[in-house]
């Protein structure tokens, strides 16, 4: 039976085993698979479990990927899967995924309120909100659960935003600054009111 020889291992900085045949390099593996499967230097292994061995070597390193992507902040599941499919393949993406979410390292509820609360710091409007969680993968259920209540403060937040961006072209233009907010979904009341406090303010 045809087989590869294994004539050589190194170590690589992320300290994984780089196995090779005379110069070509094959994979890499961890010290938990070479221990299983028992290689080393001088083994021969059946060209079809070569071919085993190196999608399990993937699968390892890209859930390797995986933790190091979410040990950084909470992702969520379409996040993270738009991340990893841009080096593997989608098996190897959803693989991950499940793993990740079966070990509790995938919390989309706590991802969705943390951007929540990222919406507030950049005095977002609803819809602005709405369209991010959408293109996160967010469901509308939990989306309406997270946002529930957020448009009660949204003059506030519109007068924030005039505050830091439309103060000067709100006194020389203000159906432009209207025009703006309204593009950012603020809603046509909230937008009024802020800006009829401003210029009252302004007056005064």
């Amino acid at each position: 039976m045809d087989g590869i020889e294994i004539t050589d291992i190194k170590i690589t900085k992320k300290g994984r085993y780089a196995l090779f045949c005379g110069d070509e390099f094959l994979f890499s593996v961890d010290e938990d698979m070479m221990a299983r499967h028992e290689i080393y230097i001088g083994c021969t292994i059946d060209k079809i479990d070569l071919e085993l061995f190196k999608k399990e070597a993937d699968l390892s390193k890209a859930l390797e990927r995986a933790f190091t992507v979410v040990s950084s902040r909470n992702h969520s599941r379409k996040e993270l899967f738009d991340k990893l499919t841009q080096k593997y393949d989608e098996y190897t993406a959803d693989y991950c995924i499940e793993k990740l979410t079966g070990y509790g390292y995938i919390d989309e509820e706590g991802f969705a309120r943390e951007c929540v609360d990222m919406f507030r710091r950049r005095n977002m409007s609803e819809k602005q909100a709405r369209q991010y969680l959408n293109q996160k993968g967010i469901s509308r259920e939990l989306t309406d659960m997270v946002l529930d209540g957020y448009a009660d403060d949204e003059q506030k937040r519109v007068r924030a935003v005039i505050e830091k961006k439309y103060m000067k072209k709100m006194q020389e233009s203000p159906q432009k600054v209207a025009a703006a907010l309204y593009a950012k979904g603020y809603s046509a009341s909230a937008v009024r009111a802020a800006m009829n406090s401003l210029e009252t303010e302004y007056e005064e």
